[in-house]
């Protein structure tokens, strides 16, 4: 809900991460607040003052992060507790439901590769899958992938919301993905691909665009060297913003791994973007991509 301007909202919790700074000399009180990380970033970001130092925060900081066996647990205990009163006694498990076999792997390993390893991406593509196997006696693939569809259709769009103030046009950004192979070279994005882009971003001239959106502008009004320079930065930091969402992973060369946001050892920025730079693209926007899995 819209009910303040964002600077001022940014303001307004800036200033209750600064009060928790001053309720921790009180012995028996612990105050906990929970952010998004690209909420808080933006927070710190947009309040940032002069000396202002982000490491001294770091200290009130605890990342959650969930990986694929606590995952696989969480998804255990739902299904035990959706199905254990209903119909049976007994304890019930993710794997004597989603007991078929699905492109070779097991049906946790299958839904999990296509979250983000976040609770939410998991038991939506579950409660996904529950839904396309009622009336059936046995969830088999067929169901697995016609559910996938959905589910990556509304991935994207929650993708999109969650982005939205950082980047307002993040659904431009991300088709570029449209219809891509798994993975693919930088080198194949062509100038016509990020010029289409450029103009169906239109007037892009806001103060308060990201920075993808200001250099497409700068590309709009420079002329040769300059746009040369500009399409190129334009480039970069349009796969560096979809690398920060979680939709792509970047092999930057050779001998490097490819790296993800969730990677935390991981130190990507825009410039490390190369023509022979290789972008994969998360499975959890295959299909709504229409990306062409026989290629993977």
């Amino acid at each position: 809900m819209n009910w303040v301007d964002d600077g001022l909202r940014y303001k307004l919790i800036r200033a209750l991460i600064e009060t928790i700074k001053k309720f921790k000399k009180i012995e028996n009180v612990k105050i906990i607040i929970t952010l998004r990380v690209d909420l808080l970033n933006r927070v710190l970001e947009k309040t940032r003052d002069s000396g202002f130092q982000k490491e001294k925060y770091d200290s009130l900081f605890l990342r959650l992060e969930w990986n694929r066996s606590q995952l696989k647990t969480l998804l255990d205990k739902r299904i035990n507790r959706l199905l254990k009163y209903q119909y049976t006694n007994s304890q019930v498990n993710f794997d004597d439901i989603f007991s078929n076999k699905i492109d070779k792997l097991s049906a946790a390993d299958y839904i999990l590769d296509r979250t983000l390893l976040r609770p939410r991406d998991a038991i939506l593509f579950v409660n996904n899958c529950l839904i396309e196997a009622e009336g059936k006696t046995e969830i088999t693939g067929s169901i697995i992938k016609t559910a996938e569809k959905n589910y990556s259709a509304t991935r994207l769009e929650s993708l999109q919301h969650e982005w939205f103030v950082e980047h307002p046009l993040l659904d431009k950004y991300i088709s570029i993905l449209h219809r891509k192979s798994p993975s693919f070279k930088v080198s194949t994005i062509s100038t016509e691909d990020l010029e289409k882009i450029i103009i169906e971003m239109g007037d892009c001239s806001s103060e308060s665009s990201d920075t993808v959106t200001k250099l497409a502008h700068k590309y709009s009004i420079s002329n040769y060297p300059e746009h040369v320079k500009h399409l190129t930065e334009f480039k970069q930091n349009l796969l560096f913003t979809l690398y920060k969402i979680g939709v792509v992973g970047i092999k930057t060369d050779g001998t490097s791994q490819t790296r993800w946001i969730h990677d935390r050892t991981q130190d990507l920025i825009p410039s490390k973007i190369e023509v022979t730079s290789i972008v994969y693209i998360h499975k959890i926007l295959w299909r709504t991509l229409a990306i062409d899995d026989s290629q993977s």
